[in-house]
């Protein structure tokens, strides 16, 4: 069955360009094509799409405005597909819509992220609300990396962009074995600006180091400590991202970045749906630019992503974010 797609585009000739495109695979159909938010509020409850794909600027309202409205009558996830994913990603969390996607411009990469991420989110579950609009802070304490096949030199990178000076506490969740873990660390502090340490017992987490998650143990977030438990019956990895980002979310949500890079599986994708329900910046790496697109796909299915990010520009979001 086709996945029923309605497309918002103040852009005519954009507007065909996209469609165009999304039908080209022959699994997507375009129910209707909008101009306007009065237009979008008016005919999507009436077409009843499984997917709503908006520009993040429209005539009078802005693509998020339009979202919040409505998610207040007609529950289905939307994608904001704009130039500016970066300046609209806290409005895209304050309205409710599911993800961002860059178009620039509306052809190739970005294009082909968007199919991806509309497949992701058909059958999504959505619920009708009227939205709680809150603001996003700057000054955040803590990045928090979920990373497994494909990852590490990801994160390298991403700790030599961001340097200790930003003051951000970074906890990170990286599957491997006891002597792959050790191996990680010493090659991290090696080649990144970065203080970084397996994490221990009751340890107190300091400003501008890296702590990792030890081999075989949950690495949980409670009071202000760390603490590691054996206890994983419930989750096919020791350290899992899902445990790590869920105990952020139970605490200081507001104060955490939090994203899930490269891997096999669907680790990461609950615990950062509950961050971003608490109040975290959540971001995702590209699936199309992963070395290993599972664990990214699951997170963006899950709806825990506020922002997808392109691997080269995952550092460059992040110090936005510290904004």
């Amino acid at each position: 069955m086709n996945i029923r797609v309605f497309l918002v585009e103040d852009s005519g000739a954009q507007a065909r360009v996209i469609s165009k495109r999304l039908m080209a695979d022959g699994d997507i159909q375009i129910v209707g094509v909008a101009e306007t938010g009065r237009d979008c509020l008016r005919q999507v409850p009436l077409l009843r799409p499984d997917v709503v794909v908006m520009d993040g600027r429209l005539p009078n309202q802005s693509g998020p405005e339009v979202t919040a409205k409505l998610l207040e009558v007609y529950p289905v996830p939307v994608i904001l597909f704009t130039q500016s994913p970066e300046e609209y990603k806290d409005l895209a969390e304050m309205s409710g819509a599911v993800a961002t996607v860059s178009k620039n411009p509306p052809t190739g990469d970005s294009m082909e992220t968007l199919l991806k991420v509309i497949r992701l989110m058909n059958g999504m579950k959505v619920v009708r609300r009227k939205p709680i609009l809150r603001m996003m802070r700057g000054g955040k304490k803590f990045l928090l990396i979920g990373s497994s096949s494909g990852g590490p030199l990801i994160v390298a990178d991403i700790l030599r962009e961001i340097t200790p000076e930003t003051g951000l506490t970074i906890v990170l969740v990286q599957h491997l074995s006891a002597k792959g873990t050790t191996a990680f660390v010493e090659w991290l502090s090696e080649t990144t600006p970065w203080t970084c340490t397996i994490c221990k017992e009751q340890e107190i987490p300091k400003p501008g180091r890296v702590y990792i998650g030890p081999a075989g143990y949950q690495l949980l977030y409670r009071n202000g400590v760390f603490t590691l438990s054996k206890e994983h019956k419930s989750h096919n990895f020791a350290p899992s991202v899902d445990c790590l980002f869920t105990s952020f979310a139970r605490g200081e949500a507001q104060d955490v970045i939090a994203m899930v890079l490269s891997g096999i599986g669907t680790d990461g994708a609950r615990g950062l749906l509950d961050l971003r329900l608490a109040g975290a910046t959540t971001l995702v790496q590209d699936p199309t630019t992963a070395a290993v697109s599972g664990m990214p796909e699951a997170a963006i299915a899950h709806g825990g992503a506020l922002q997808i990010v392109p691997t080269q520009k995952l550092g460059r979001v992040i110090k936005a974010s510290l904004a």
